[in-house]
């Protein structure tokens, strides 16, 4: 752990057997392993399987993996086609993209049009509605 950890500062290591991803160790796996115990455990003993909380599908919306991050405490998440990992996004990787998409969603003095920080119909729908309440 000490050879990957304290080396190479990643926050989540994947773990394969071949292409096949099996799942992956975070350093919240590593801080609930005992120290004193770190000779005697293997990747097997203290990685997190695949899941819902940590994987994502290529073509999940920017939006909903920024959701999923909040909501699970996860800084990174696994980006999978099937069982096989293509990906890692990070965090900074999506507040980057989404304050990029804004800035060039930014209303142009000759044209009037507000920026479009909504994307799904439902979520323009909502926006929608709640202007109509207030």
């Amino acid at each position: 752990m000490e050879d990957y950890i304290y080396t190479l500062h990643h926050k989540l290591f994947p773990v394969t057997d071949g292409d096949r991803l099996l799942g992956c160790v975070t350093k919240r796996d590593v801080k609930a392993t005992p120290r004193d115990e770190w000779h005697l455990a293997t990747i097997a003993d203290i990685m997190s399987p695949c899941s819902a909380e940590n994987t994502i599908a290529p073509d999940t919306d920017a939006m909903k993996a920024l959701m999923k991050m909040s909501r699970h405490d996860n800084s990174r998440l696994m980006v999978v086609d099937g069982d096989r990992l293509v990906g890692i996004v990070t965090l900074k990787d999506l507040t980057e993209f989404i304050t990029l998409k804004l800035e060039l969603q930014e209303v142009k003095p000759h044209t009037g049009r507000q920026p479009r920080y909504f994307e799904s119909p439902e979520t323009r729908e909502q926006a929608r509605e709640h202007s109509l309440k207030g």
